[in-house]
């Protein structure tokens, strides 16, 4: 069931992310170590060093040399060395036990929870970070699939690592959609599930759009938000108009249900996306075809050449 949303070659490297299980967790990639550590001041290269040498002393020796990882894990805690560092012995910990490199969607079906059409890659934001899109309204919590929905969910964040562009645009960007939201899709469960991942991978989000608040959303949100750390306060984006997402994403790469096109394939491809789209910001087929041909117009001129044009 689970296919590249691209229709180009991805590089031998994600392939083969995507396509089996890796033997190492962490992977160096010198490129992207590069281009990370020319971001960092003086101060921080010093103290990026010195968080080096003491996770290779812990015995984590490839992890020391994936600079552009640690320097997540620093930024994530303001870069005090001991606090990172009790960080990255969690997740490590995590890492070994839970193994999420093994998931293997062959060995495991996730075929329901494809079909229920509740989470899904879409192509990507005008940075080329893609874009994971989650439809709180298709979520209904069920305590006998917990497990199995968060090796789903994380399986999805390890897809989402393995397309994002290089430094200084090595995250993503997260839309969650509360269409026919109700008090049937209150889940405290996947909160919690969603502030353990926080921990595990850390810097990943660029921004959080939260599309189709209610009253209550926006008054529980006025007060938490003075509890919520400033550095995740500033990534997260309650909007009531659908327009506001076109400030980071075209809306040739939206789903129809967010006021785009609907013109790319999601991952995995058969999940359905615009099942649930409004008849308000439905488009006709023959505008949709005009705009496919504008857009496959733009691909050919453009760098966003792993968005899949339906045909």
């Amino acid at each position: 069931s689970f296919s590249s949303p691209s229709s180009a070659p991805l590089p031998n490297s994600i392939q083969q992310t995507i396509s089996c299980p890796r033997a190492e967790y962490d992977v160096v990639n010198p490129l992207y170590n590069k281009l990370a550590e020319a971001e960092l001041s003086e101060k921080q290269a010093v103290l990026l060093a010195e968080f080096q040498k003491r996770v290779a002393d812990a015995g984590w020796e490839t992890t020391s040399k994936c600079t552009e990882l640690l320097i997540k894990f620093l930024r994530a805690r303001n870069w005090d060395l001991n606090k990172t560092f009790a960080m990255l012995a969690h997740r490590q910990k995590w890492v070994d036990s839970f193994q999420p490199h093994k998931i293997d969607p062959e060995q495991i079906d996730f075929s329901h929870l494809i079909k229920q059409g509740k989470m899904f890659w879409y192509s990507r934001d005008k940075k080329n970070r893609p874009v994971f899109v989650f439809k709180g309204g298709k979520h209904f919590p069920n305590s006998s699939q917990n497990e199995l929905f968060f090796k789903f969910l994380v399986y999805f964040v390890e897809y989402g690592r393995s397309l994002c562009p290089p430094p200084p645009n090595n995250q993503m960007l997260i839309i969650y959609d509360r269409l026919h939201f109700g008090l049937s899709n209150y889940d405290l469960g996947l909160f919690k599930q969603c502030q353990v991942l926080a921990d595990y991978y850390p810097e990943m989000l660029y921004k959080a759009y939260i599309c189709r608040p209610n009253f209550f959303l926006k008054t529980i949100w006025k007060v938490c938000s003075a509890f919520v750390d400033p550095n995740v306060l500033r990534k997260m984006d309650i909007i009531d108009n659908l327009d506001k997402l076109q400030q980071d994403v075209e809306k040739y790469h939206l789903p129809m249900s967010l006021g785009g096109y609907g013109l790319c394939l999601p991952f995995p491809k058969d999940t359905p996306v615009d099942d649930d789209t409004p008849k308000s910001i439905m488009i006709s087929p023959e505008e949709q075809q005009e705009k496919r041909e504008e857009f496959k117009s733009i691909l050919d001129q453009t760098k966003f050449q792993d968005a899949s044009v339906q045909a």
